[in-house]
């Protein structure tokens, strides 16, 4: 899973045909218990066209604000977040408050998103 930077966060999401990108932080709980799940994930699910990687969005009021995901004390509710884009375009994301009270595991993750082994699997 590549780790991406204010300023390839962007061109990352408009140059990958499919990608999912979690924003986390590196002081929250959940965030440091879902970090390695979500890199099981992509080892078994990464294709050609479909690609993981993730974003500390701790210290960017710039990112948090144009994705709508606060890091503020107080809403880390909405932490660690995953947000999957086709053709640089949000088309699903997953959070705690979306997840309830289920844990952001393999299993969740891999059926919100209805996540598919590649085919040479």
């Amino acid at each position: 899973v590549v780790s991406l930077q204010d300023h390839l966060l962007i061109p990352y999401i408009q140059t990958v045909k499919e990608c999912y990108i979690l924003f986390y932080t590196t002081w929250e709980d959940r965030c440091n218990s879902v970090a390695p799940v979500f890199s099981k994930i992509a080892d078994k699910y990464t294709t050609n066209q479909r690609l993981f990687a993730k974003f500390n969005i701790g210290r960017s009021k710039k990112i948090q604000e144009a994705f709508e995901i606060s890091a503020t004390n107080g809403t880390l509710k909405q932490l660690p977040t995953i947000i999957h884009f086709i053709d640089g375009k949000e088309v699903k994301r997953l959070n705690p408050n979306i997840a309830g009270e289920q844990l952001l595991n393999i299993p969740t993750i891999v059926k919100h998103f209805k996540l598919t082994l590649p085919k040479n699997n």
